[in-house]
């Protein structure tokens, strides 16, 4: 951790392919709060009961490249903190899959039943300004592939581009 630069490095003394960091059961599993110009990229993220990821008051975040969504209600949640918005976010070349198989026609009205098991939104957007959604493979989730709607109050999102993605059951 470099505090100063505002850098955090995950470093491996041997060849990093085929392991793996394991986390904990914890309702994120990675939050990443007033942060500016951070990368991810090649990296798989399982677990959070709630969220994969959440993103809150950040500027300039990049996705890439990502594999989330097994055993996530939600892949990745983005909004503010407190008054800081989050700017610039970009989610781009990932594959988003809860591996859940659903039966549909097992779900009651409002899928409950479905989101138990793991899956309601890969993306959720609550507020932000500036970003993108692109190149994406979103497939297995009971409410929505990509959901932007600002809660009641002061959230507003605006200037997000969403295009070139495959939303899938």
């Amino acid at each position: 951790l470099d505090k100063t630069n505002k850098y955090i490095y995950l470093h491996s003394t041997a060849d990093p392919n085929f392991k793996a960091v394991k986390h904990n059961g914890l309702s994120r599993a990675l939050l990443l709060r007033n942060l500016e110009y951070v990368v991810f990229n090649d990296l798989e993220i399982k677990g959070g009961y709630f969220t994969g990821v959440t993103v809150d008051g950040c500027k300039n975040i990049t996705f890439d490249n990502m594999k989330i969504g097994v055993m996530n209600a939600v892949g990745i949640t983005i909004s503010k903190y407190l008054t800081a918005r989050s700017e610039n976010v970009k989610i781009t070349n990932s594959l988003f899959d809860t591996e859940f198989i659903f039966d549909y026609r097992k779900c009651t009205r409002n899928n409950s039943d479905a989101e138990q098991r793991g899956g309601s939104d890969a993306i959720r957007w609550y507020d932000g300004n500036g970003g993108e959604v692109s190149n994406n493979i979103i497939k297995n989730w009971t409410h929505s592939s990509c959901s932007l709607t600002a809660d009641e109050g002061d959230f507003e999102i605006s200037g997000i581009k969403v295009f070139n993605n495959y939303f899938t059951l």
